[in-house]
């Protein structure tokens, strides 16, 4: 995720109480983050598919989907308890249904020992990557782990208009300042000013984010010229992101760390050439033989140096690749898709009437052998099987 917001809020889980819920999901759906549209996508599909779903915003305020209010509140009789959110942050009540499911995110190659503790406590954890597979089984959690990508919104495809005559247009998005580094900001910037100057007659390099004192001193750092600008963040709607990533020549996205790396996947969906890192999650989905992969930044930025200057230089080459990928991408990657093992599996375990039941689905059930399959490749030699 791009914010830490666990720091930011006084959580409650005292909602209005529902009734005859199969599945009660607890997330956080205030905010433009993206867990808040993540959660949104997921609960949505929850409720197509299951039918009768609680859904209640633990973070306070307004959901990112108006129609959700619908749903809102808790039912602490229903069969599922999914929570939706950090580790560290799980109240003992989810605990209380017949069974839990973790829906967790990680950026780094472990995770901290009390978010394993908590973990540890779910019959079900579900994380976006094989890499968040790896993290969490490395770091001790013995919980049965299921991989389920994020996806696709309809929305994301090319918004195309007419060529504008000018320079080479680079397009990097984070939400954050305090997340520069761990995007690959800061090395971003010098090697795009070594390769290109400051001219912005070659290439320019846009910046969407928030205006900051971390982005000020970056600015500071660095002599912006009129090749690095810098495009102010504010809330859009689908169609409207969809036409701001379909403009730029390239999306040059650097990162150091991903859970999963949802913006490079929206880029491609939109049919706009990609320049990322194989970071974490983002390995699962990129193609070096579509999109332009470096191995990372830990060089110096050597590699992305060349990379960039590659993209200008043989753009017409990555352009067909990405228009011919685009189709597939916005296909294979859409949320009804990439969701539907997952809420067959919790439309399966609302089904069973006891605890041990469902337990005993977990276990035998052939859709959830499918669905670890990814996070048991993820891990050698380990096999993610249900605790009874």
């Amino acid at each position: 995720m791009d914010v830490d917001v666990g720091s930011r809020f006084d959580f409650s889980f005292a909602g209005r109480p529902l009734s005859r819920r199969r599945v009660q999901m607890y997330g956080m759906f205030e905010g433009a983050w993206s867990i808040a549209q993540v959660c949104t996508q997921i609960a949505q599909h929850l409720v197509d598919r299951v039918g009768r779903v609680g859904v209640y915003s633990y973070n306070g305020g307004n959901f990112y989907e108006p129609g959700l209010y619908d749903h809102a509140g808790i039912d602490r009789s229903a069969p599922v308890g999914f929570f939706y959110g950090f580790p560290n942050e799980v109240p003992d009540l989810v605990f209380d249904h017949n069974v839990s499911v973790g829906g967790f995110v990680c950026e780094a190659p472990t995770i901290p020992t009390s978010w394993v503790d908590s973990c540890n406590r779910f019959d079900l954890i579900v994380v976006p990557s094989t890499f968040c597979a790896r993290a969490f089984s490395a770091s001790g959690v013995v919980a049965p782990i299921m991989v389920v990508p994020h996806g696709l919104e309809p929305g994301y495809r090319p918004v195309r208009g007419p060529r504008e005559d000018g320079p080479f247009r680079f397009f990097n998005t984070f939400y954050e300042s305090s997340t520069l580094a761990r995007k690959g900001v800061p090395t971003l910037v010098e090697a795009f000013l070594d390769v290109f100057g400051v001219t912005g007659e070659e290439a320019v390099l846009v910046l969407r984010t928030q205006v900051s004192s971390q982005l000020a001193a970056l600015r500071n750092r660095y002599d912006f010229g009129d090749a690095i600008r810098i495009q102010p963040m504010f809330p859009l709607a689908v169609e409207e992101y969809a036409a701001v990533l379909s403009h730029p020549d390239c999306l040059v996205h650097p990162s150091v760390a991903e859970g999963f790396g949802l913006v490079p996947l929206q880029a491609l969906a939109c049919e706009t050439p990609v320049l990322a890192t194989l970071a974490g999650g983002m390995v699962d989905y990129l193609d070096p033989t579509v999109s332009l992969c470096i191995e990372g930044v830990d060089d110096g930025g050597d590699d992305l140096r060349v990379a960039l200057r590659q993209m200008v230089d043989d753009h017409d080459r990555y352009m067909l690749a990405a228009a011919a990928i685009g189709p597939s991408v916005r296909a294979n990657h859409a949320w009804p898709v990439v969701l539907e093992e997952f809420t067959q599996t919790l439309d399966g375990l609302a089904s069973r009437l006891r605890r041990r039941s469902m337990k005993r689905y977990l276990r035998d059930s052939p859709l959830f052998g499918q669905s670890t399959a990814a996070a048991s490749r993820a891990v050698p030699g380990r096999q993610n099987q249900a605790r009874t």
